[in-house]
């Protein structure tokens, strides 16, 4: 059972992490920019973990960050989602506490394809697909995806 909760969580994250970053571009090819806020290059808190947010992304306050919670929160999972938007470049953050399913980190990580990789002191495993790159690690109790559409922007963004 534990199994099959991890395969279609891994599947619906992985499937909205490249929806989600690779979509910002219909919003600004239409000039919809309403829904943005400045972001001056500082760490925020997303889901109890800390990032970095390079200096002009903007976050994008849109819908897609609740539809995203939403699915998450129909698995029984406490979760929280963040994008942010530079010009042509996306960053998306997903922040998933996982400790009520009773799963240990390695399972988490280990559902998820993807190279092993270490970014930041952080052991985890990338993914690309589309121009979309995924760092999927786990931290604290939790799963945490960061999909960059510029793989140099993840050493940025992760911090141990």
């Amino acid at each position: 059972m534990n199994k099959k909760i991890i395969a279609i969580l891994a599947l619906l994250i992985v499937a909205v992490s490249i929806t989600a970053v690779s979509a910002f571009d219909l919003g600004d090819i239409l000039g919809n920019d309403g829904n943005k806020t400045a972001n001056a290059g500082k760490t925020v808190d997303i889901g109890g973990i800390k990032f970095n947010i390079p200096a002009g992304f903007e976050e994008d306050n849109s819908n897609t960050s609740k539809e995203i919670e939403a699915s998450f929160k129909k698995l029984g999972l406490n979760s929280s989602a963040k994008l942010f938007i530079k010009d042509q470049n996306g960053i998306g953050i997903y922040v998933a506490n996982y400790t009520g399913l009773g799963l240990s980190s390695d399972e988490v990580l280990n559902s998820f394809s993807g190279n092993s990789t270490t970014i930041n002191k952080m052991p985890g495993k990338l993914d690309s697909e589309n121009g979309v790159y995924v760092f999927t690690y786990v931290k604290d109790g939790c799963l945490i995806l960061v999909s960059v559409t510029d793989k140099n922007l993840l050493n940025n963004v992760v911090i141990a």
